[in-house]
C-alpha cells in the first residue's frame, strides 16, 4: 500500500515538473503569452484542495 502510495505521488511530481519545463510550448500551442499560462497554473494550483 505504501508503495503505491509513494508512486502516486512520485508521478504527480513528474507531471508537475514537466509542466513547468513546457510552458513555452503551451503557450504557442493555445496562442497567448506565457504569463498567461503561468497565471493559470498558479490559480490552479492555490485553489487546489489540501489535507493534511
Amino acid at each position: 500500500m505504501f508503495l503505491a502510495g509513494f508512486l502516486g505521488w512520485a508521478w504527480d511530481a513528474f507531471d508537475f515538473f514537466t509542466v513547468s519545463l513546457t510552458i513555452t510550448e503551451i503557450a504557442k500551442d493555445f496562442g497567448v503569452a506565457n504569463s498567461e499560462v503561468s497565471w493559470v497554473g498558479y490559480i490552479l494550483l492555490s485553489t487546489r484542495p489540501t489535507t493534511l
